[in-house]
C-alpha cells in the first residue's frame, strides 16, 4: 500500500515594508499517478516581488554654530569671551606650527640631513 505523503515546498524570501521575511507556501499533497490519464502539467504560482522604493530626500546641510551676537555696546563678558577666544585659536595655531617642525625634523632624521 502506498503511503500518502505531503511535500512542502522550500520558503521564499519575501518583503514586508521593512522587513525581509521567510514565506512558507502550503503544503501540496502528492499525487497518485492514475495509468488512465495522461500526465498534465501542474501550473506553479509565480510570486513577482515588485521593488519597494524610498523616497528620496534632498540631502541636507552641515550643521554650524551660530554667529556670534553682540549688542552695540561691549559688555566685560564681551570682553573676556572674545580674549579667550583669541588665546584659544592662538594655541591652536602653535600647536600646529609645533606638529609641523616635529614631522620636519623627523624627516630630516630618518634623511640623514639631521
Amino acid at each position: 500500500m502506498p503511503i500518502k505523503s505531503e511535500t512542502t515546498p522550500p520558503p521564499r524570501i519575501g518583503k514586508i515594508g521593512p522587513y525581509t521575511v521567510f514565506v512558507t507556501p502550503p503544503a501540496t499533497p502528492n499525487p497518485c499517478p492514475k495509468p488512465d490519464s495522461p500526465k498534465q502539467p501542474v501550473p506553479v504560482p509565480v510570486q513577482v516581488q515588485t521593488p519597494v522604493q524610498k523616497a528620496v530626500q534632498p540631502p541636507t546641510p552641515p550643521v554650524m554654530a551660530p554667529p556670534v551676537q553682540y549688542s552695540e555696546e561691549k559688555s566685560v563678558f564681551a570682553f573676556f569671551w572674545d580674549a579667550v577666544t583669541k588665546v584659544q585659536n592662538a594655541h591652536a595655531s602653535l600647536d600646529e606650527a609645533r606638529r609641523a617642525l616635529v614631522w620636519l625634523e623627523s624627516v630630516e632624521v630618518s634623511m640623514g640631513i639631521g
